[in-house]
């Protein structure tokens, strides 16, 4: 075996055992030197592969965004639904915060790293393909202090979902209705508009995020 292949393989194990650390007894709890000790490393080989912890839980919520992606397009096919940004954001945001109400250990995952890299995960949020691709080549739509707002409000509404005190249908309804505030005309969607897509298409959307486990589906498929 080469030594990049052997590195390739050390760096998924530690990914796989983040991924059960991680969900299943707690961000915050877990430690770097946990995770070395699980997978069967040095504590200070770990740093040479990721940084520190956040780092590695970005893989993890990378992972998760693009298997929630992959799921977006497949309902948005499924049914018929123009595959354009607008459609996609909406599938997208329904199926995710329907997915964030179901699996509160997911919510509490996403809110600590929150906590601790705001700045990483508003990152990862922006390269997503729905919206990164609003861009105008020449003008960013989304400023800094706009993708600030967006995080802090995705994040309330994460904690919310996680305590089961906000309804994911109002959560998705209300942040979708950001982004089309702060991003304007490239939206291309009013409120109007927007109730009109999860009246017709939400209780749909509720079954498929039941039948999806996101730890086994999402976390541990290195695929994605």
């Amino acid at each position: 075996m080469t030594a990049n292949k052997k590195g390739l393989n050390t760096r998924e194990k530690v990914i796989t055992e983040a991924a059960k650390q991680f969900y299943l007894q707690g961000y915050k709890d877990t430690t770097m030197r946990a995770l070395a000790g699980a997978v069967g490393i040095k504590h200070p080989s770990l740093f040479s592969i990721f940084r520190n912890k956040s780092a590695i839980a970005s893989v993890l919520l990378t992972r998760y965004f693009h298997g929630l992606e992959k799921s977006a397009m497949e309902f948005a096919d499924k049914n018929g639904i123009r595959n354009e940004n607008s459609a996609l954001l909406l599938v997208f945001q329904a199926l995710n915060y329907n997915l964030i109400y179901l699996d509160r250990r997911f919510a509490e995952f996403f809110a600590s790293l929150y906590a601790e890299d705001s700045e990483g995960v508003d990152r990862i949020v922006m390269n997503l393909g729905h919206l990164a691709s609003f861009d105008d080549p020449a003008t960013d739509p989304f400023h800094e202090l706009d993708k600030k707002v967006l995080g802090l409000s995705a994040m309330m509404l994460v904690r919310e979902l996680g305590e089961h005190s906000i309804d994911p249908h109002i959560a998705t309804r209300y942040f979708v209705a950001m982004i089309v505030q702060v991003n304007g005309k490239a939206m291309n969607l009013t409120n109007d508009e927007v109730g009109a897509f999860y009246q017709k298409y939400f209780d749909e959307i509720e079954k498929m995020a039941a039948g999806i486990d996101i730890y086994k589906d999402y976390l541990l498929d290195d695929s994605l």
